[in-house]
């Protein structure tokens, strides 16, 4: 776990203020020079420091100083407050549901998982508990836990379209893809636009072979939101002061497409704020949005630097290496970066591009697959990487390709046919007409492919 910066010294106020024979939690410190350029931000922390010092065992005031410290980016030093109002009051389901929020933000999932099942024993009523639980156990890879904590949470609030989501995700990477389509379904019907139901049908259906793109069905709009009911996480808010809601609101422009409008913000940001992590990630995240990656490096180097341990500055760095052309160095960092965070999809996704870029088939594909168990969708990339070994007769890369599509959407007969055909140009026809036989019992789109794939095994193999 994170190790919190406290002031041990001046801050023993327990024994000082009412006697006690044990002392009070030591009162969270942050370096004051990262906060020195936003007076708002300072005089709200120094605010909740002093009711603190009054109060030293309240739990509650603890715990208000830890939603100001992390509503403020400072998440790593808001946990100290959330423990220390959880020393105070085992009661606080609050405290210990926002210490696992930040434990995830900062990769201890371990952690975070402890202490949101500590928070349901205590509160075992509040549905978006159990829903960032399953989060984590998806995260994790534990799709029986994930699947009953996101049922546990529609059984508290039947309407809960991120729980929905969620379980139609888990569905989906188990294999189910019928009930996971239902549930996108489910969802479309309240919000017909919402891209992430979208995308979860568009996979599903693509699972099941019933589509022959990822593109949004016909008829949909733009991406819609839908408000996710997380009234514990609302009460941040109020505390988001200066830079906390500028950054909000740039992340809100990036995800509506705003690119310009974001890198205007983020840029007046990083003027004010030149030694910021937080605002170099975001600022180096919109410059890739712009298509800007050299500017984003220059950006990302020097802050993660300064903090090695922050996911979206490494994560963000190794894009830019990539799209940069510097595909040693964004090798290198990706797997540094998993070492200390296994379980993000998103860095096994990029690893496995990189990899087929510096021309490591095999581990390139290795790490895709893993990126889709984690909860990504490379299957696009994965078929456009054995679409290009097809068609330049690289029939063993190939044959590789469309085995590990096939793995990963056992239901559909397309990428079987093209296994079977691939198999067939390297002289494997036993393996090839398995593959055409499991193409022909799941069916097809063009039947008369198949056929012809049919007749040119039976001429190979009488020919031997």
């Amino acid at each position: 776990m994170l190790r919190r910066a406290v002031v041990l010294g001046s801050v023993l106020l327990g024994q000082f203020f009412l006697g006690c024979s044990e002392p009070a939690p030591p009162v969270p410190d942050w370096d004051s020079s990262l906060l020195a350029t936003d007076p708002r931000i300072v005089e709200l922390l120094s605010r909740g420091q002093q009711a603190v010092e009054q109060s030293p065992r309240s739990g509650e005031l603890r715990r208000r100083l830890g939603m100001a410290l992390e509503a403020n980016g400072l998440c790593a030093v808001a946990e100290g407050s959330y423990e220390a109002a959880i020393a105070l009051d085992g009661q606080d389901a609050k405290a210990m549901y926002r210490l696992a929020a930040c434990e995830a933000e900062g990769g201890d999932l371990e952690e975070a998982v402890r202490h949101l099942e500590e928070a349901i024993a205590v509160d075992p009523t509040y549905g978006p508990s159990y829903r960032r639980l399953a989060d984590l156990h998806l995260l994790q890879g534990d799709l029986k836990r994930a699947e009953a904590n996101f049922a546990k949470a529609l059984s508290i609030d039947v309407d809960d379209p991120a729980a929905t989501l969620g379980l139609a995700r888990t569905l989906l990477q188990a294999g189910r893809a019928e009930a996971a389509a239902n549930l996108a379904k489910e969802v479309l019907r309240a919000a017909p636009s919402n891209e992430q139901a979208v995308t979860l049908l568009v996979r599903a259906e693509r699972q099941l072979g019933r589509t022959e793109t990822g593109s949004t069905p016909a008829g949909m709009s733009p991406a819609q939101e839908l408000s996710w009911q997380d009234p514990w996480t609302r009460e941040l808010d109020p505390y988001r002061v200066g830079i906390a809601s500028e950054l909000e609101a740039a992340q809100v422009d990036l995800a509506a497409g705003r690119v310009a409008e974001a890198l205007e913000r983020l840029q007046i940001l990083i003027r004010r704020r030149p030694d910021d992590p937080t605002v170099a990630s975001n600022l180096g995240g919109a410059l890739l949005a712009a298509g800007r990656p050299g500017e984003a490096v220059a950006v990302l180097e020097p802050a993660l630097r300064d903090r090695p341990d922050l996911w979206s500055l490494s994560m963000n760095l190794a894009a830019a290496y990539y799209m940069n052309g510097q595909l040693e160095e964004s090798a290198k960092l990706i797997d540094r970066t998993i070492g200390m965070h296994p379980d993000r999809a998103r860095m096994h996704e990029l690893r496995g591009q990189v990899r087929l870029a510096l021309g490591e088939e095999e581990a390139g594909l290795q790490s895709l697959r893993e990126a889709v168990r984690l909860g990504g969708d490379d299957q696009a990339l994965l078929f456009r990487v054995a679409l290009e070994h097809y068609q330049n007769a690289r029939w063993s890369a190939a044959a590789e390709a469309f085995r590990a599509l096939t793995e990963l959407l056992p239901n559909r007969g397309d990428y079987q046919l093209a296994l079977g055909r691939s198999l067939m140009s390297m002289g494997e026809l036993s393996a090839a007409r398995t593959a055409l036989s499991a193409a022909e019992r799941l069916g097809v789109p063009t039947p008369d492919q198949l056929a012809a794939a049919q007749r040119e095994l039976e001429a190979a193999t009488k020919s031997l």
